[in-house]
């Protein structure tokens, strides 16, 4: 799992690695490390919502790569952190306390 004290650079090697594309690095990083809320399309992807991912994806090549971010976060992210809206809200409340 990825310790959440890593820098952009790190992170984004490890995201590499399990082929998530590089437009969605930062996006990911910042809701790990900071609870920043994402976009639409990592929004539903963290929330394992397929469908709405397919539809807000901004083309064939982020749809292809769903499932690269989906094991990526399975393997390195807390469980908690993603996998239903509930969990993605909570996460996201978390930054307050």
């Amino acid at each position: 799992m990825i310790n959440t004290v890593m820098t952009e650079a790190e992170f984004g090697a490890r995201a590499s690695a399990y082929g998530v594309l590089t437009k969605f690095h930062g996006g990911l990083h910042r809701y790990l490390e900071h609870r920043i809320e994402t976009g639409g399309f990592l929004r539903a992807v963290l929330e394992f919502d397929r469908g709405a991912a397919i539809e807000r994806a901004d083309g064939p090549t982020s749809r292809v790569n769903i499932s690269n971010i989906v094991a990526f976060l399975r393997h390195e992210f807390p469980v908690q952190s993603y996998g239903s809206a509930a969990n993605v809200r909570k996460w996201l409340d978390r930054k307050h306390d």
